[in-house]
């Protein structure tokens, strides 16, 4: 029983886990009717030529009791290319899932942060870091977006807990802010913005490059290079 409830929970809670299953078993389906209908044809244009030109069955014991029903040699490169095609789904659903894994919550020592809105300095500042640009990563995260950016946003949502700080602040464009909308951010999409922000950041604040929603205004440890206008 308590398998069952394991197995159950995995399956309610974990959407990645149904529909690697269904695409699993869509391909596993497909494959093997593939495959048979493959055999089937085989197997008719065989049988057809044993009984109309037995000659030409060179590979095949021919006499009249067994003539009708020649043995059927299985095509290993068909297989082979099937395993490889199966190999390449499973490649990309494992992929799929890694990318899909949500950054850990900040864990702050509040629901949510008791400021919601940035100041007039974070905008400035931001500004100054992104040159006015978006800087949501489109193209598999290998591009940047070139629209300019108009609003600030919490990279951690802030409804989820995520801070009101800069450490924890993104420049986007309207588009995409509304995209983003409060989903939790992803750990690949995490580390892309931030080896992002390595190029086009000010050498000065590479402390607030990797955004996580932590709220450093409560921490004594925060060693990021802080502006004076920074509140």
């Amino acid at each position: 029983m308590r398998v069952k409830r394991f197995i159950f929970r995995l399956w309610s809670n974990y959407k990645a886990i149904r529909y690697t299953t269904i695409m699993l078993s869509t391909v596993g389906s497909t494959g093997g009717f593939a495959w048979l209908v493959n055999r089937l044809s085989a197997w008719r244009n065989r049988l057809e030529t044993s009984i109309d030109s037995p000659e030409f069955i060179t590979n095949e014991i021919i006499d009249e009791q067994h003539s009708r029903w020649p043995t059927i040699s299985f095509d290993w490169r068909l297989a082979s290319a099937y395993w490889w095609v199966v190999a390449l789904i499973i490649i990309f659903i494992i992929v799929w899932i890694v990318a899909h894994i949500r950054v850990a919550s900040p864990h702050n020592g509040f629901t949510r942060d008791p400021r919601r809105e940035f100041t007039v300095a974070d905008r400035q500042w931001i500004d100054q870091c992104t040159a006015r640009q978006c800087e949501y990563r489109i193209g598999l995260g290998l591009l940047r977006c070139n629209r300019r950016a108009e609003q600030l946003d919490h990279w951690y949502p802030w409804s989820k807990g995520g801070a009101t700080d800069r450490h924890n602040l993104v420049n986007l464009c309207a588009h995409h802010n509304r995209r983003k909308s409060d989903k939790i951010p992803t750990v690949w999409s995490t580390k892309l913005l931030y080896h992002a922000r390595l190029h086009y950041f000010p050498p000065q604040y590479r402390g607030f490059t990797k955004p996580d929603g932590i709220d450093y205004r409560m921490l004594d440890t925060d060693t990021s290079i802080i502006d004076e206008d920074y509140v």
